[in-house]
């Protein structure tokens, strides 16, 4: 924790104004020229575009109202984009099975270890996540095998990491794992609802 305060210390000066002595702010001034330019081009531009919804019915007034819907909905097109791609757990896509318990058990595993690590049926794993970057558990691993799971907690015991194993949880690799998701899928789930409609359409989990 102290390292990680240091790096903030050590580079104070630039994370709050950049190099502003080269012509290049950055860091909180940056934030702050940007936020003021964006108030004092947005308020007139804002107050012209609603004058035309108003004077110009119609095609004008929908394409405006269309465009003004798309930037409202930027700061949540971001919000998305860091929740798929930035939030600290990787997992798998084929996982019908995952749900809010698995997140909450590996984040809470995630605060007594280096790194957390999902298992799965195949002896794979359908989730990993880490407090720092550890690429070195990935060097060399042959997936696909029935001893990834093992061989990656091999691997971060080597590289001097603690880690943890939280719920199980199973994919759907093969046949026989659709099959056995039809048995135990939730009867109100959307997972269910998909496998009935592909009864429907002549699929047979027999």
């Amino acid at each position: 924790m102290i390292a990680n305060i240091s790096v903030i210390t050590d580079n104070l000066d630039y994370l709050l104004w950049g190099r502003v002595a080269e012509g290049q702010p950055g860091g909180v001034l940056l934030t702050l020229l940007m936020a003021i330019g964006a108030a004092l081009l947005a308020l007139p531009g804002g107050i012209v575009l609603a004058c035309c919804a108003w004077r110009f019915p119609g095609a004008v007034r929908n394409g405006l109202f269309i465009w003004a819907e798309f930037i409202r909905g930027i700061p949540l097109i971001f919000v998305i984009f860091w929740m798929w791609y930035l939030l600290p757990m990787l997992t798998g896509s084929d996982l019908p099975l995952l749900g809010k318990a698995h997140f909450e058990a590996a984040f809470a595993a995630l605060e007594g270890a280096d790194l957390v690590i999902g298992p799965s049926r195949d002896g794979g794993y359908y989730l990993i996540g880490m407090k720092r970057p550890c690429t070195a558990i990935f060097v060399n691993q042959h997936y696909g095998g029935a001893t990834v799971y093992e061989q990656t907690c091999r691997a971060a015991e080597r590289v001097g990491r603690t880690i943890q194993s939280t719920l199980p949880c199973e994919d759907v690799d093969t046949p026989g794992d659709l099959q056995r998701l039809w048995r135990t899928a939730a009867p109100g789930s959307h997972t269910a609802a998909l496998l009935r409609q592909l009864v429907k359409e002549g699929y047979s989990f027999d």
